[in-house]
C-alpha cells in the first residue's frame, strides 16, 4: 500500500479543495484571456469528421438523453447557456464562443490535475485524474455535440437572410411599375 488510509483521505480531501479552488478561479481567469484564443481557426476547436456534426455524440454517447439534467454555470457575462433564446445571428454566434469558451474551461480542468502528481502518490493521482475527467468529460461531449449544431443554424441563417435580400432587390417596387 503506497499510503495509510488516514493520510490518504486527507491528501484526497486537500485534493479536492485544491480542485474546487482552482475550478472557481478559472471561471474568472476565462474572462481575462484574449478572445482571440477561442476563434473558429484554433485547430482544437474545429469540428472533426468523425463527429459528424455532432450526431457522432448523439449515436454513441446518447448526448441528448441526459445533456438536459447536467447544470448549466451561466457565465460572468450571464449568458445563459440552458436554452437557446434566439435565432439571431450575433447571439448565435457568442453562443458557440461560450461553447468554445466552455470547452475549454473543461479541458483545462482535466490537464490541471498533472500537477497534481507532484504531491500525490501514484494510485491517488490516478484516482483524481480520473475522477476529473469523468466530471469534466460530459460536459466536453455537450459543448462538442451543440458548436456544429449551431454554426449550422448561423449558415442557415445567412443563406436566409441572402435569399430575403435578393428577394427584395428583384421584387418590383411600385414606382418602378408603369402605371
Amino acid at each position: 500500500m503506497l499510503f495509510s488510509i488516514a493520510s490518504g483521505w486527507e491528501l484526497f480531501w486537500f485534493d479536492v479543495i485544491v480542485y474546487a479552488v482552482l475550478q472557481t478561479l478559472r471561471i474568472f481567469v476565462d474572462y481575462i484571456l484574449p478572445k482571440r484564443w477561442f476563434t473558429a481557426d484554433r485547430l482544437w476547436f474545429a469540428t472533426y469528421k468523425w463527429e459528424d456534426g455532432g450526431k457522432f455524440y448523439e449515436k454513441y454517447f446518447r448526448v441528448n438523453c441526459w445533456r438536459d439534467f447536467l447544470p448549466a454555470v451561466n457565465s460572468l457575462n450571464n449568458f445563459d447557456k440552458k436554452h437557446l433564446k434566439s435565432l439571431d445571428p450575433e447571439y448565435l454566434e457568442q453562443f458557440v464562443f461560450e461553447t468554445r469558451l466552455g470547452e475549454s474551461h473543461h479541458v483545462r480542468s482535466i490537464v490541471e490535475t498533472l500537477f497534481f502528481a507532484l504531491w500525490n502518490p501514484p494510485g491517488l493521482f490516478l484516482l483524481v485524474f480520473a475522477l476529473s475527467f469523468l466530471i469534466q468529460a460530459p460536459f466536453i461531449i455537450i459543448q462538442r455535440y451543440n458548436r456544429p449544431r449551431l454554426l449550422r443554424l448561423i449558415e442557415i441563417n445567412k443563406k436566409r437572410v441572402a435569399r430575403n435580400a435578393a428577394a427584395a432587390v428583384e421584387a418590383p417596387t411600385v414606382s418602378s411599375l408603369e402605371l
